[in-house]
Formats: structure tokens, C-alpha cells, sequence
């Protein structure tokens, strides 16, 4: 359970940091984003493989966890919104 919790958790922080690097895309130019985004590719498996070669956590529960963000997002997706009653 502890792995599905540290996945989960990378997951979100991923996530973060992912909507900060595109913010921060958006706002600006000449920056080399190509390479900020292998940085934080290789920063996040460094950490998963760290993670499972120190024995803290198992692969498969790990990846559970990791997995069910995207998952939750596509589910998400697939229901209505609720409407706000509009204003006059």
C-alpha cells in the first residue's frame, strides 16, 4: 500500500511540475525546453529506480500508483459537468 502511495504521489508531483514547465513555456522564448523536459524525465525515473533498488517499494505497486492518475483524468473526462446557474 505504501507503494501505491509513493506512486500516486510521484504522479501528482509530475503532474505539478509538468503544468509549471508548459506555464513557463508559454510565457517565454529562446529557452531550451528539449532539454529541461529530459531533465525531469531522468530525474523522475532516477527516482523510481532508486526507489525499487533500495527495496523501499515494490515496481508493480509503484507503477499501480503512477497509472491511476492518468487513469482518474480519462475517467474524469467521461463525466458531465455540472452546469453553474447563469446569472442575470
Amino acid at each position: 500500500m505504501l507503494a501505491v502511495g509513493v506512486g500516486a504521489a510521484l504522479a501528482v508531483s509530475n503532474l505539478w511540475v509538468l503544468e509549471r514547465l508548459v506555464a513557463a513555456y508559454l510565457k517565454s522564448t529562446g529557452v531550451r525546453w528539449t532539454a529541461i523536459a529530459a531533465i525531469k524525465a531522468s530525474v523522475l525515473v532516477t527516482t523510481v529506480l532508486l526507489l525499487v533498488k533500495s527495496g523501499a517499494v515494490d515496481l508493480l505497486p509503484i507503477v499501480a500508483g503512477f497509472g491511476a492518475l492518468p487513469i482518474g483524468i480519462a475517467f474524469s473526462g467521461l463525466l458531465p459537468m455540472p452546469t453553474r446557474p447563469e446569472e442575470s
